[in-house]
């Protein structure tokens, strides 16, 4: 795997952690949801093989699942949702092309992503009670 690609991964990887790809799990102990987008969240959170397309490094089914997601975002996090849905397309049209994908893994981009996720997982967890697995 080139390094672009690798970097590529880790990005989309953290960008889908409210998703699948670091394991979440619901926590139905704590009521409480904010509708469709947290019931698309715990939706695509279970689908496991979201997670396996990731990280084999087809982004497809990933930006299909944020434009799902964008569709029913409120408006505190659509700003972020739609950063990673425009971004996951990006890197899908990018394909394996190293040269368009490291112009996609920039200092600054890497910065609004991570932003971005941390805002995302905090929502997950406080809004949609969707919590880290232990």
């Amino acid at each position: 795997m080139h390094a672009p690609r690798r970097i590529l991964t880790s990005v989309a990887l953290i960008g889908a952690l409210s998703i699948s790809a670091i394991g979440c799990s619901s926590s139905s102990s704590k009521g409480g949801t904010n509708g469709d987008f947290c019931t698309k969240l715990r939706k695509y959170q279970a689908d496991k093989s979201l997670n396996s397309q990731t990280s084999s490094g087809d982004y497809t089914k990933a930006a299909a699942a944020f434009d799902d997601l964008a569709a029913s975002a409120p408006s505190e996090i659509k700003a972020e949702v739609t950063l990673f849905q425009t971004y996951l397309h990006n890197v899908v049209a990018a394909g394996t092309d190293s040269a368009k994908l490291a112009k996609l893994q920039t200092p600054a981009e890497s910065a609004k992503l991570t932003a971005a996720s941390t805002k995302l997982t905090d929502y997950s967890k406080n809004t949609c009670k969707i919590k880290a697995s232990t």
